[in-house]
């Protein structure tokens, strides 16, 4: 189920929001919030917002940009770097501020046309996904690369870094370790078979206890089982 987040002062038009959302989908939970504070402690919970609907000025009549502020708090957690933030305010000249500085998506001046929202809502909605597939951010060169967990074929340490190997690509991180990374990825989908390399347990073709190496499928090389991982392996083997 997608999960909406509104932060707006204004009850009526919080109240129109989410009319507008579930008219287009009923299985969609909707959070409202009238405050920086309550929306704050939201964002901090388990709760995971699918996108984001935020007025900029919550005090009218004042300076107040707290919406703004609160969609940098977004920005900085990791699994929000990417989220749809649509602010809709009555302050047109933090249009370009909010482009450079949140990355939002879109950016509506009040009053808004529900059509356009409905619109908007719909297209966001379309692309929510019940099961979505897991993914890892990575930063490389100052740039945030998505990875697709499932695409990633076993990863190898390399000087002051990583090289993450996937099914048609490969991608080297540096100032990343092997513990760092595993402690991202699903539990029990990677297994480490030496202090230089952790795989994926769905990309083995064959275990060789014999020559102590693992094939991986669609890949050339073979990876060496270290000595004191030689007992996990069996127990992987033989159930």
């Amino acid at each position: 189920m997608a999960n909406v987040l509104i932060l707006e002062d204004s009850a009526d038009t919080a109240a129109a929001l989410e009319r507008i959302i579930k008219a287009i989908q009923e299985q969609v939970d909707v959070f409202s919030f009238s405050t920086y504070p309550e929306a704050k402690k939201a964002l901090e919970s388990d709760i995971r917002f699918d996108f984001f609907f935020l007025d900029i000025n919550l005090e009218e009549g004042t300076s107040d940009t707290s919406g703004l502020t609160f969609a940098k708090e977004i920005r900085k957690q990791e699994r929000y770097e990417f989220t749809p933030i649509i602010f809709l305010t009555s302050i047109a000249e933090m249009e370009l501020m909010s482009f450079r500085e949140t990355q939002c998506y879109k950016y509506l001046i009040k009053p808004f046309q529900t059509d356009e929202i409905y619109a908007l809502a719909k297209k966001l909605l379309s692309h929510y996904k019940m099961e979505e597939e897991p993914q890892i951010t990575v930063k490389k060169d100052g740039i945030n690369y998505r990875i697709n967990i499932k695409e990633i074929v076993y990863i190898s340490a390399v000087p002051r870094g990583v090289n993450i190997r996937l099914r048609d690509d490969e991608i080297t991180i540096k100032y990343l370790t092997l513990t760092q990374l595993m402690k991202r990825l699903p539990e029990g989908m990677f297994l480490q078979c030496h202090r230089m390399f952790v795989i994926n347990r769905d990309y083995i073709e064959y275990v060789d206890m014999v020559n102590q190496v693992v094939k991986m499928t669609g890949c050339d090389e073979r990876i060496e089982i270290g000595v004191t991982y030689k007992q996990e392996m069996r127990k992987m083997i033989h159930g």
